[in-house]
């Protein structure tokens, strides 16, 4: 099971080599618009854009996907940057709209960065305040699986990401600030820039843009050493080497409850945590032999078996894990020794934990726990097509092991997840049918 927990290298070296070369294209606009002449410079952020789009396609069809929103942010900021100076410029020359000289591409001095720092801070914003809406995300969320249930490669790709997008945001707003203070306040408007301007103008940008790099490089080669430390990498050498592997997980759940153990995981050899004892590794044909591995496992034996769902890692492709309910009644609990391996505990304290402390709780049960929520609280909440069932915003359905065992939830559909993440309540979604009535 420790290989489920590890870190793809090949991934993580394309999430980090990304993530520069959406910061390298900056510093090479920037360089760029000095050397060749101005006019050029929307046609190579048009180029550049593109080059980044071929980076998020490529990485959607590549086997070993990994986080593309910055670069993807990126791609929105030069197109946008791109076009803007296009339409800004042709209604300067058809005398629609007067612009300042120093942003149009005719005319010398020409200063890109009086338009790219606030086009930036501002889509970059957009993507910060809507990460978990945008269509990139909602995409990976369904293709790949939660981050949560990606392990340790899904945790360093969420939390590294939206670290990113703070350090750009800050990045882009001094950048913004300092340009256009200097332009308003200490900038002599004249044929030829002075030193200070093009510093303030020029080598401000591509200094920071530098830092920032450096910064990213030197974070992530750290991460990357401490990953080493900790034997939590496996390269594609590894995993291709691999045989097929099946894994068989069981949560045992009588009426509210469900029979967990506290132990020592195999993501964290340290520190015990909240998971089901019922974990093996088991080639298993048939739904009476999974049957009876779990009542041997068990010692209890006439239970009621379910299956929850199952999963191919995307990150280690020849792993499976499936998931089972066994559900017992209580004569059959009462009249077993299974006490000795663990503890029967309620639903909602298992909610409890998850809410005030989820660290206590293995990663593997976390992503279950997850799943089985979002799936019953959406199903209750809207139907196929996003609508809610109930009009009442205030209303929170109930969850219980009860709705689990006699309800007809398919857990191994990814339709409802969709709808979690996409729904009446979101408002895109609101937005898009109002267009629609409109459109018909």
């Amino acid at each position: 099971m420790r290989d489920l927990e590890k870190v793809n290298i090949s991934q993580f070296k394309s999430f980090w080599t990304n993530l520069l070369i959406s910061m390298f294209v900056l510093v090479g606009i920037m360089i760029l618009s000095r050397l060749l002449p101005h006019y050029y410079t929307p046609i190579i952020g048009l180029i550049t854009a593109a080059l980044l789009y071929m980076m998020v396609y490529n990485n959607k069809i590549n086997q070993f996907r990994t986080c593309m929103i910055v670069p993807y942010a990126m791609f929105y900021c030069l197109v946008y940057f791109s076009f803007i100076t296009i339409i800004l410029n042709m209604l300067d020359i058809w005398n629609i709209l007067r612009i300042p000289r120093e942003l149009s591409f005719f005319n010398d001095p020409y200063v890109p960065a009086l338009l790219l720092d606030p086009v930036c801070l501002v889509i970059l914003v957009i993507f910060r305040v809507r990460l978990n809406y945008l269509s990139i995300c909602i995409d990976c969320k369904i293709t790949t699986g939660l981050s949560i249930e990606r392990g340790k490669l899904g945790e360093i790709f969420s939390y590294e990401t939206r670290h990113h997008l703070n350090n750009l945001i800050l990045l882009f707003a001094i950048l913004s600030l300092a340009v256009w203070a200097h332009y308003w306040m200490g900038y002599y408007r004249r044929n030829e820039l002075s030193n200070r301007d093009w510093y303030v103008f020029f080598w401000i940008n591509v200094i920071l843009f530098s830092v920032d790099i450096i910064y990213f490089a030197v974070r992530y080669f750290n991460i990357y050493i401490d990953l080493k430390d900790h034997d939590e990498i496996i390269t594609e050498e590894e995993i291709d080497g691999m045989s097929t592997k099946t894994y068989l997980r069981f949560y045992m759940v009588c009426g509210n409850r469900v029979f967990l153990t506290w132990r020592a995981t195999d993501e964290d050899d340290d520190h015990e945590k909240l998971d089901t004892p019922f974990l093996l590794k088991y080639n298993a044909t048939g739904v009476e032999q999974v049957k009876h591995i779990i009542e041997q496992q068990s010692g209890i034996y006439g239970g009621k078996l379910k299956f929850f769902f199952a999963r191919k890692s995307m990150d280690l492709a020849k792993h499976h894990l499936y998931r089972y309910f066994y559900f017992v009644d209580e004569d059959l609990v009462a009249s077993s020794e299974i006490a000795n391996c663990g503890e029967w505990m309620e639903l909602k304290e298992i909610s409890r934990i998850f809410k005030e402390d989820p660290l206590q709780i293995s990663h593997t049960m976390l992503t279950d726990l997850t799943r089985m929520a979002t799936i019953i609280i959406t199903q209750k909440l809207f139907d196929e097509n996003g609508h809610r069932k109930i009009n009442i915003k205030s209303y929170h359905p109930t969850i219980s092991m009860e709705d689990v065992r006699d309800g007809d939830y398919d857990f191994q559909d990814d339709k409802w997840m969709k709808i979690a993440l996409y729904n009446s309540d979101s408002f895109f979604f609101r937005f898009n049918m109002m267009m629609r009535k409109i459109l018909t």
